[in-house]
């Protein structure tokens, strides 16, 4: 079982598309800006279609929520740094994990090609080793890369490995919650391998995750009624778990911040069928080197 099948596993029968449209005015605005479509029934049409493409890759809940539409990463209290980062640091590279299979449906939302868009795009499985090297740990601070980082345009480049000690910044939006609490554990190590050492290089995203106003406990949270569970770390769990014990980092190596917010969403009730709004902890975090 790939890792989608097991974070699908997790997740009730998708209920079938029903055309609900729940795009804000500022959301629309900066999606007209970006695709270069003006008319608003005409936007509307584009987002259903690629809506339907998405959700017949794989029927995720949040492509039923449009949340490929909304601009998070814009929104995080990291994403400004993360932008002068890539400005200063010469040959920086940004990787996003994941995008699942939804690259080429991405490049029909933002209607760019692999020619005008050359942005490299590796597919495989996080938890293979053979396309991420486990057990590589995270270098000291004080400590270079052996090798030099490989070129992102050569064709040679299959799997993250390579990678490994080169990524400046590194993206996981919705990612950690798909899955249970040792597959977090593997993830957080994998991420940190792939880390650079130098200042300011940062892992940085957003999953739902257990109140801290409710004992600051981690553990499984009920995600429907229907009975299914993930497991959601507390903040101080989430800090914890990169640099605690057995965490990838010292906490000397890094700094770890999570914001939470209060998440209540009537669009999320009806596609999980509930009588009332759900209610979610959002952690909005990031693992930065010191």
């Amino acid at each position: 079982m790939s890792s989608q099948d097991k974070a699908m596993s997790l997740f009730p029968p998708p209920l079938p598309l029903d055309e609900e449209y729940s795009i804000s005015s500022e959301e629309s605005t900066s999606l007209k800006r970006v695709i270069g479509i003006q008319d608003d029934n005409e936007l509307k049409q584009h987002l259903l279609s690629v809506q339907a493409e998405a959700y017949a890759v794989y029927p995720y809940p949040c492509i039923r929520l449009f949340d490929f539409a909304r601009f998070k990463i814009t929104k995080h209290f990291a994403y400004e740094s993360v932008i002068k980062l890539g400005k200063e640091r010469k040959n920086a590279i940004f990787l996003d994990l994941p995008c699942c299979d939804y690259w080429t449906v991405g490049h029909k939302l933002f209607r760019t090609t692999p020619e005008t868009f050359p942005v490299p795009f590796l597919q495989g499985d996080i938890f293979d080793p053979n396309f991420l090297q486990p057990g590589v740990p995270a270098l000291d601070t004080s400590s270079q890369p052996i090798d030099s980082p490989p070129s992102l345009t050569d064709s040679d480049l299959t799997s993250l490995t390579p990678l490994q000690h080169h990524v400046s910044v590194i993206y996981a939006s919705s990612f950690f919650h798909l899955f249970g609490e040792d597959e977090q554990f593997k993830l957080a190590h994998l991420f940190a391998s792939l880390l650079s050492p130098l200042p300011g290089s940062i892992i940085f995203g957003s999953h739902n995750g257990a109140s801290d106003t409710e004992g600051d406990k981690p553990g499984s949270i009920r995600l429907t009624t229907r009975g299914k569970t993930i497991f959601a770390h507390s903040p101080s769990s989430w800090k914890e778990l990169w640099t605690g014990k057995n965490g990838p980092f010292s906490p000397e190596q890094v700094s770890v911040q999570v914001e939470v917010k209060k998440v209540e969403r009537k669009d999320t009730a009806r596609v999980f069928n509930l009588e009332q709004p759900y209610i979610s902890y959002r952690h909005i975090w990031s693992v930065t080197r010191r």
